[in-house]
């Protein structure tokens, strides 16, 4: 239930906690501020979404990873919608990044679609 959710949510804030005091030990050269700060203010987002045959999971996360990182660089809030073949967020939770969706591609007023792998670029701003 809701209870057992909000533990597990504050395990993993504890485990954030951890993970990033290591890695500015371990990294103390690199700033990873940026990839951590775009997460709780942007209003706007950048989504990897698959409802359809997107390639196997290498492909998947090649895809994920570099809509992430397009997300840092736009400063856009990170998610990802993969309801196919099985809805991700039923066997995947977020860790650093609350990468889930808030509404469904197809429930957002405005959208731009890219692709890449049915080489579909589409240039246009989709709107419902």
């Amino acid at each position: 239930g809701r209870i057992e959710y909000e533990s597990e949510k504050s395990l993993f804030k504890s485990r954030l906690n951890q993970r990033l005091f290591h890695i500015g030990q371990r990294f103390s050269h690199i700033n990873i501020d940026k990839l951590l700060r775009i997460q709780s203010s942007s209003t706007q987002s950048f989504t990897y979404y698959c409802s359809t045959h997107c390639g196997g999971w290498g492909d998947r996360l090649r895809g994920i990873t570099s809509a992430y990182i397009l997300a840092v660089l736009l400063q856009r809030r990170f998610i990802i919608d993969m309801p196919y073949p099985c809805d991700l967020s039923n066997f995947l939770l977020p860790n650093l990044i609350d990468w889930t969706p808030i509404d469904r591609i197809g429930q957002q007023k405005k959208f731009l679609r890219v692709d890449l792998i049915h080489n579909a670029y589409g240039g246009e701003l989709a709107s419902n």
